[in-house]
């Protein structure tokens, strides 16, 4: 070791009357300091109305569950938007019973995206 123990001690303490160097660290306080921890949220976003009717949940997620199309088999995760674009754009399905479904979604989004505006507006 370089210096001996004498070099260590200088290293590990400082000089009376030296200013201590002090890193990013030492300047840091812990994560817990003055805060209290709360606990991890185990609320479940309510899945009901026509839009999730359309789709069997595979994978159940809190916030994005994996979700299968019922009229394509078609896996995917997202909530309400995904499931929307899927079913209104991308649903390779042409019976009489998912265009009934399409046109009610696609009232719905449309529906969506007034409310929305208004609010920005």
């Amino acid at each position: 070791m370089e210096g001996g123990p004498a070099a260590a001690n200088a290293r590990e303490s400082p000089a009376q009357g030296a200013v201590p160097r002090v890193g990013l660290a030492a300047t840091m306080q812990p994560a817990t300091s003055g805060r209290k921890s709360r606990p991890i949220s185990t609320f479940v976003p309510s899945r009901v109305g026509e839009v999730w009717q359309q789709v069997i949940v595979v994978n159940e997620h809190q916030v994005n569950p994996r979700v299968e199309c019922i009229h394509c088999a078609h896996q995917f995760s997202g909530g309400v938007s995904r499931i929307k674009l899927h079913i209104t754009e991308q649903c390779l399905s042409n019976t009489a019973t998912f265009l009934g479904v399409k046109e009610k979604v696609k009232a719905i989004a449309e529906a969506d995206k007034a409310k929305k505006r208004q609010k920005t507006e």
